[in-house]
């Protein structure tokens, strides 16, 4: 409390010292879970103002404190018949404040700390979160209107958190905390939280073991990616793990003299976070398992890949297996898609996904048409998987189906990116891969093409995690 108050002290001091723009705000603060905090309100004013409005909007986690129904608010320096506060809440979840005064004096000059709030933490809280004032609205008189600029205040958690390894809690982690775990074995207690040194969910030799590496080395082991299957109305699929890093997007040597079309330049460097991506393009039995239909023109083998499907279509399908999985598919975006298309960091620098011979890896006109169109017996698409894998374990990342991404279609910079996302507006959506009925160039890793959105007998998806 003490340095609350140090805080409001010098808040008013800089404001008597300091001109510009009126603001009302709330100063950054920390709180602890389960803590309730006295929390100010500041106006910073030249102008005299005899009432304003403002919308308090409070993360989740924190909470207002009430008594008989309505909101602790306390015009702490101000309390006498001239001035009155209320309050509402509004159908986004604000709080609206109201605070008036029959005399614009009693806001005159740099008002300081004009109320307080009565702000919980629950138990659960640990920040960083924000509390927002919008919409302020401060009146000279009545039937004037000010309108302040939106103020952002951060709050913070006053917890220290957990140093991973320090056994005895004692803010390092040393040979102590192998004495100290070696205790907890021996003595047979499980211990606290920060015993499961390997993060396990238990406590047992493995975790001595995990500290002494760490304390050898100076760094804790990356956590092994695996890959997760999941099953949706009886149809499992498979997503893979593809480590982040960094690769040059676009015609890259490999990719051909007079193959890459102009939208492939310039090169440029992107970098990338960890996902997880789909084994296979989305099937029709998966599509069938999560919308109840299937939309696609080959059909007679559930096993090939869906299509016929427009970008919306997609979006459609993703939040639908979202609410069944709990989980939050999406489509890739188009850096995503070419650096696994590559193989990631496991790349041998292929021009198809996964070899430089495109009849080991893909469907594409020659192998599904024969040059003679629907009288081919492989005439369309193929079922997913009945190629050889590209260098981290995904199939028909050449060939079979276009694939949509997430990004809307733009021309390439040349400087380096990490994890972009593509324009932010556009006409169309970028997919990429080639498919059975196009050419070799088509489906090499740096192709790009882009579409209206709507559906087509040669484009599908691929899910992205």
């Amino acid at each position: 409390m003490k340095r609350l108050i140090i805080s409001f002290a010098l808040i008013i001091v800089v404001a008597l010292f300091s001109t510009g723009r009126d603001r009302l705000y709330i100063e950054d603060f920390n709180i602890a879970a389960g803590e309730t905090l006295q929390v100010p309100v500041i106006l910073l004013n030249d102008t005299a103002y005899c009432g304003l409005q403002t919308d308090l909007y409070l993360p989740v986690g924190l909470t207002l404190d009430m008594e008989y129904d309505e909101y602790i608010i306390d015009l702490t320096s101000r309390k006498h018949s001239t001035h009155t506060v209320a309050s509402r809440l509004l159908n986004d979840g604000a709080i609206r404040i109201y605070v008036s005064s029959i005399s614009a004096r009693e806001f005159s000059g740099n008002s300081g700390a004009i109320m307080t709030m009565s702000i919980t933490a629950a138990s659960s809280f640990s920040g960083p979160a924000t509390i927002e004032l919008k919409n302020s609205i401060c009146a000279e008189a009545i039937g004037t209107r000010h309108v302040l600029e939106n103020e952002v205040c951060h709050v913070n958690s006053n917890e220290i958190p957990a140093i991973r390894g320090d056994v005895d809690e004692d803010g390092k982690v040393n040979i102590d905390d192998i004495t100290a775990l070696i205790n907890i074995l021996l003595n047979g207690d499980n211990g606290s939280n920060s015993a499961d040194v390997d993060e396990s969910g238990k406590v047992n030799i493995d975790d001595v073991t995990a500290l002494i590496n760490y304390l050898l080395c100076g760094k804790w082991p990356e956590p092994e990616l695996l890959p997760e299957t999941f099953t949706v109305n009886g149809v499992s699929f498979t997503m893979l793990p593809v480590e982040g890093g960094t690769f040059t997007m676009g015609a890259t040597p490999e990719q051909g003299t007079s193959d890459p079309w102009t939208v492939e330049y310039p090169t440029h460097e992107v970098t990338l976070s960890t996902f997880s991506i789909g084994e296979t393009e989305v099937t029709q039995a998966l599509w069938q398992a999560v919308m109840g239909s299937n939309p696609s023109s080959f059909t007679g083998n559930l096993s090939r890949p869906v299509e016929m499907v427009s970008w919306d279509d997609c979006q459609e399908f993703i939040a639908l297996l979202n609410q069944m999985t709990g989980r939050a598919f999406r489509l890739p975006t188009e850096a995503e898609w070419e650096y696994a298309a590559r193989g990631g960091n496991k790349t041998l620098g292929y021009k198809y996904a996964g070899s430089d011979d495109i009849d080991e890896v893909a469907w594409y006109d020659t192998n599904s048409c024969d040059g003679v169109g629907p009288d081919s017996p492989d005439y369309g698409t193929h079922p997913v998987a009945s190629k050889k894998a590209n260098e981290l374990g995904l199939y028909d990342m050449s060939g079979n189906v276009w694939e949509w991404c997430q990004d809307w279609f733009g021309n390439y910079s040349s400087g380096a990116q990490t994890n972009p996302t593509g324009p932010t507006t556009g006409d169309n959506r970028v997919y990429r891969g080639g498919s059975w009925i196009n050419y070799a160039k088509n489906c090499r890793v740096s192709c790009r093409y882009h579409w209206g959105m709507t559906g087509a007998n040669n484009i599908g998806l691929r899910l992205a995690l």
